[in-house]
């Protein structure tokens, strides 16, 4: 079964919820390099990174969500980074979870963007207010 964003969305707000409270996780699973957890960013490129890594399949119970929701989550990370919906994600986290998600680096919307172009796909507008440019 293919998974969407509508599948996702509520165990993905919880997992957003418990990564805004407490950015551990996210600084583990996403090998950030910041110096301490509360310098990393939650944004899509460090979630993807923590996702793909297995954060929430590791331990659901952390972020209030089953098994079961933990892999339909990963499986949608994984299933959309490369076809024609390439990190569609990138537009829905923002579009759906403005209370949780902070700017994106430029060059990450650059590189998802010529991604994107290169598989027939239409470019990801992201505003200034959710981009570092």
């Amino acid at each position: 079964m293919k998974h969407t964003f509508e599948n996702i969305r509520e165990p993905l707000r919880k997992v957003l919820e418990v990564v805004w409270k407490d950015r551990k996780k996210l600084w583990d699973y996403s090998m950030a390099t910041q110096e301490t957890p509360d310098k990393t960013p939650l944004n899509v490129m460090y979630l993807e990174r923590a996702i793909c890594n297995h954060m929430c399949d590791s331990n659901p119970e952390l972020f209030g969500i089953s098994q079961d929701d933990a892999y339909a989550i990963r499986d949608y990370f994984n299933s959309t980074g490369f076809g024609h919906d390439f990190r569609d994600y990138l537009l829905f986290c923002h579009r759906d979870f403005p209370q949780f998600m902070e700017p994106e680096e430029d060059w990450f919307i650059a590189d998802t963007n010529k991604e994107r172009e290169r598989k027939g796909s239409p470019p990801i507008q992201i505003d200034s207010l959710i981009c570092n440019v």
